[in-house]
């Protein structure tokens, strides 16, 4: 073997022994962009915007008004867009360990508080009901109840019924409506109170809207003279079963145009396109303590501390329940994300897939359980979907890329510094970094590059030899130019894992950024070369021109390191000038 020559870069394969490594694969692959088999490097860290939070623990992504907005939480909330169609209030619903609670975009830019979610049920025991007058002819038994409804024109609940016995001739008086108490506090949305009575139908009993007044404000007394041909025609009490979310309830996910959340080991689900209604009816039980919950089309898939399971159903009271038989409990509730058609979690065996194919390890082919437990901290992993990968931290400077496009690249290592979150945007399907008070963009600053390190298998020649020439083709400067002005990135945060944001100019020629003249800069690759395990070349390329290595020593094994920012195409050794030129 007089040419050694890699041509293509692949991921890590953890799960082999460097020797065994497939020919492109990788002993290192940290900060590599491997999607084309050159060796590129990530953009850098774009900064979307300052957050509330110095270390958020999630950020959430909303528009409004044309303009980008991120709200930011300091520990793990679960935040959805409203399931209401045409909602004209933009309302944002979420759920943590204080509760779950919703605002709309425009409060949440206003600075406004948000309000808990759900409507509670009115307590009508000072209310009295008095007949009076009329003959027996015409007697009727009517039952009376009472209502909340919100300032968003949300119902809640029926209170307990009021039962009378009034001769529809006669006359009804209600007293004690004033004495209703308000609202507890903690719901502090509640505006009317609303009365109902029963009416009899050919269909049956229905309960019918009789008056509405603002809270705090019902006369007493009140009399109700209204007919039962009016009742007829006013609207039908629909929240007959609609409770407030139950207390503790969280993982809040949106399944076609209703929630579900969990509380211990039970799902619950909200009325379609009704956020604030949670029937007791509408709950799943499983034999598990649940961790997280995901969703993708109209399946949840519930992970647990033991087996996961999947509730299919297109309407919350039409659901089945599914327990996968494999044992993978979910050890990080950060590590679930969901995608369109499956969702991930870290589990003891890997990052763990369920879809409608079925349940796999996607991590299985590059690293085993041993691996993945001692290297990867699975109980601490935040992850985010990021362009069909999966991009996890496991500290607040390491992390991992997962890919399902090419086996080959498909596993490498990430740097990061004090990330606190890691999210998917619902809006641009951004991957977001939290970190030091500001959430950016993944991969998105153009004008600035992580540095990578990519570091080949040992390529064993049949006998020792050695190699005096290196090659390096690649692009060592980048023109990151748009138009005549070069908008520089604020990446300076990452300074340790990415090369500062300098423009470069391919064709000789000054760069402007803002009033400032940059002349261009030549970006140079750092290369090492180990034999038979011992560095035995260390040096920095800025051209495809050959490199003349040391001489004097023959070996077996041959290593190949490359760190930089600039693209590499191949890295070729050859044992002389002339073998060099005989390689394509």
């Amino acid at each position: 073997m007089s040419v050694l020559r890699i041509s293509t870069f692949g991921g890590m394969v953890p799960r082999l022994g460097k020797r065994n490594l497939p020919e492109t694969a990788a002993q290192t692959a940290r900060n590599a962009k491997l999607l084309s088999g050159e060796l590129r490097a990530w953009n850098g860290l774009l900064t979307l915007s300052p957050v509330e939070h110095a270390a958020p623990a999630t950020v959430f992504h909303f528009e409004f008004g044309g303009g980008d907005y991120f709200i930011s939480f300091n520990e793990k909330t679960y935040v959805v867009q409203s399931p209401l169609l045409n909602d004209t209030l933009q309302r944002l619903y979420w759920s943590n360990s204080t509760g779950v609670w919703q605002n709309t975009k425009q409060r949440i830019i206003d600075g406004d508080p948000a309000y808990k979610v759900g409507v509670p049920t009115p307590d009508i025991s000072p209310v009295a009901l008095i007949p009076a007058g009329g003959t027996v002819e015409f007697a009727e038994t009517r039952v009376y109840v009472l209502t909340f409804v919100s300032g968003f024109g949300e119902e809640g609940p029926p209170s307990g019924p009021k039962t009378v016995t009034v001769n529809t001739d006669g006359t009804l008086t209600i007293t004690g409506l004033d004495a209703v108490a308000d609202p507890p506090v903690t719901y502090d949305n509640i505006t009317k109170m609303r009365l109902y009575r029963t009416i009899t139908t050919t269909s049956g009993v229905d309960y019918r809207f009789v008056a509405e007044w603002d809270v705090g404000t019902a006369p007493s007394p009140y009399v109700d003279t209204v007919s039962n041909d009016t009742l007829s025609t006013n609207p039908l009490l629909e929240s007959y079963s609609w409770e407030p979310p139950p207390e503790g309830l969280t993982g809040l996910t949106v399944v076609g145009g209703y929630l579900v959340g969990f509380v211990g080991r039970r799902v619950y689900a909200s009325v379609p396109y009704r956020p604030w209604a949670w029937p007791t009816e509408y709950q799943t039980a499983v034999e598990d303590e649940i961790i997280t919950l995901g969703a993708y089309a109209t399946t949840v898939v519930v992970a647990t501390n033991g087996n996961p399971y999947v509730i299919v159903g297109a309407t919350p009271d039409a659901v089945s329940l599914n327990k996968i038989k494999a044992v993978l409990p979910c050890l990080s509730e950060n590590s679930l994300v969901s995608t369109v058609q499956s969702v991930l979690y870290a589990s003891e065996n890997g990052v763990v897939s369920v879809s409608d194919a079925g349940v796999n390890i996607v991590s299985a082919p590059y690293v085993t359980r041993d691996e993945w437990l001692r290297d990867y901290s699975p109980t601490t992993i935040k992850a985010a979907v990021f362009q069909d990968r999966y991009l996890a931290y496991y500290s607040a400077t390491e992390g991992f890329m997962l890919g399902f496009d090419d086996v080959s690249t498909a596993f490498t290592d990430i740097s990061g510094d004090a990330v606190s979150s890691v999210d998917t945007s619902s809006l641009t399907g951004q991957a977001m970094i939290g970190s030091q008070g500001s959430v950016y963009a993944f991969d998105d600053d153009r004008y600035a590059r992580y540095t990578y390190t990519w570091r080949s298998k040992p390529f064993m020649s049949p006998k020792p030899q050695n190699f005096g020439i290196l090659q390096v083709r690649g692009d060592f400067s980048l023109d990151l130019r748009q138009t005549e002005t070069a908008i520089v990135g604020n990446s300076s945060l990452y300074g340790g894992a990415l090369v500062g944001a300098i423009p470069y100019a391919a064709d000789g020629g000054d760069v402007v950024v803002g009033t400032e003249v940059i002349a261009p800069v030549a970006q140079t690759v750092g290369v090492k070369i180990y034999a038979d395990g011992v560095l035995r070349w260390t040096g920095a390329v800025a051209s495809e021109a050959p490199v003349r290595l040391p001489s004097g020593f023959k070996a077996v094994h041959w290593e190949v390191e490359v760190s930089g920012s600039a693209p590499v195409y191949s890295v070729t050794l050859a044992s002389t000038g002339k073998a060099l030129e005989q390689t394509p």
